[in-house]
C-alpha cells in the first residue's frame, strides 16, 4: 500500500483493524469453546488465550508489515519486561494465592492476562496508533486509539465503565508507549492492572 493511501485512510484502516480483530477474537472464542477439554486450565488456554494470540497479536503483526514501519524491540527491553513480570507474578502469587482454585489456575491466569496485555498493546498502541499518527497529531491519534480500544474491543462491556475507566487507561497507555517509543512499559502496566482487577 503506498504512503498516500495509508495516510489518507488512516482512520478507516484503524477502525477496520479494530472491528476485524474483535470479530475474529469472538469467532475464535466461540469456535474453540466446542473443543472438549478435561480441565478448566486447558479450557481457558484454548478458549481465551489462544484466540487472543491469534486475533490480537499474530493477525495485527502480519498486517503491520504493510501498514507501518517495523519497530525493533531490543533484547534488553524484552528481558526487562519478562523479568519484571516474573517478579511481579511471584509477589502477586504469594499475596493472592488464596483467591485462586489452585496454583496451576493462578499460573494460567497470570499467563493469560500477560498475553492479553501483549495483544491489546500491540494492536492498539503499536499498529493502530502508528497508522493514525501517519495522518493525525499524536494526541488525536492517542485519543482515537483509546476510543477504539474502549468502545470497539470492549463493546460487550458496560458503556460507563468503558468511558470512565478504559478510555482514560487507553489514553495513559497510549501516551506512555508513544513517549517511550516502546510498548514494553504499557504491557507491564496493563498486565498489572488486569491482574489486580481480576482479584477484586
Amino acid at each position: 500500500m503506498n504512503d498516500y493511501l495509508k495516510k489518507d485512510y488512516a482512520l478507516l484502516t484503524s477502525l477496520t483493524i479494530s472491528v476485524i480483530t474483535s470479530c475474529i477474537l469472538l469467532l475464535l472464542m466461540i469456535t474453540f469453546s466446542i473443543i472438549p477439554v478435561k480441565t478448566k486450565e486447558i479450557s481457558m488456554l484454548i478458549t481465551l488465550t489462544l484466540p487472543t494470540i491469534i486475533s490480537l497479536y499474530l493477525l495485527p503483526k502480519s498486517l503491520s508489515k504493510f501498514l507501518i514501519k517495523n519497530k525493533n524491540i531490543s533484547i534488553k527491553e524484552i528481558i526487562f519486561t519478562i523479568t519484571f513480570l516474573l517478579v511481579f507474578s511471584i509477589i502477586y502469587g504469594l499475596l493472592f494465592i488464596n483467591k485462586f482454585d489452585s496454583l496451576s489456575m493462578m499460573i494460567i491466569i497470570i499467563l493469560h492476562y500477560s498475553i492479553v496485555s501483549l495483544g491489546e498493546e500491540y494492536t492498539y498502541r503499536t499498529l493502530i496508533l502508528d497508522v493514525l499518527k501517519q495522518k493525525y497529531k499524536v494526541w488525536i491519534s492517542i485519543a482515537i486509539s483509546a476510543l477504539l480500544f474502549s468502545f470497539i474491543l470492549h463493546i460487550n462491556e458496560d458503556i460507563l465503565i468503558n468511558l470512565l475507566i478504559r478510555f482514560p487507561i487507553g489514553l495513559i497507555l497510549g501516551y506512555i508507549s508513544n513517549k517511550t517509543n516502546t510498548i514494553m512499559y504499557s504491557i507491564i502496566l496493563h498486565t498489572i492492572y488486569n491482574l489486580m482487577i481480576f482479584i477484586y
